[in-house]
């Protein structure tokens, strides 16, 4: 579920879309963008990230927690490469 304050009345409400924008979600930061002045990513989606990674016995580190989320599909994705 994806809430949004409202500052005048400080109550959270439920989101079921971003309409044409897109969120990107990390370490303490947040930022929306248009996907109107940025094409390159995809409407309606929650790009996120974690800078923790996860050390296999042979310690190559695999990052972990990251991906986008498509709200019109409702499925997160792997970060393009």
């Amino acid at each position: 579920m994806i809430f949004k304050l409202d500052t005048s009345g400080r109550n959270w409400f439920q989101v079921q879309s971003l309409g044409d924008d897109v969120l990107f979600l990390g370490l303490n930061s947040s930022l929306a963008i248009s996907s109107h002045d940025y094409p390159i990513y995809k409407r309606n989606c929650i790009y996120f990230t974690d800078v923790n990674y996860n050390f296999g016995l042979k310690g190559i580190g695999r990052p972990f927690d990251e991906g986008v989320f498509c709200l019109d599909e409702k499925k997160i994705k792997p970060l393009p490469t």
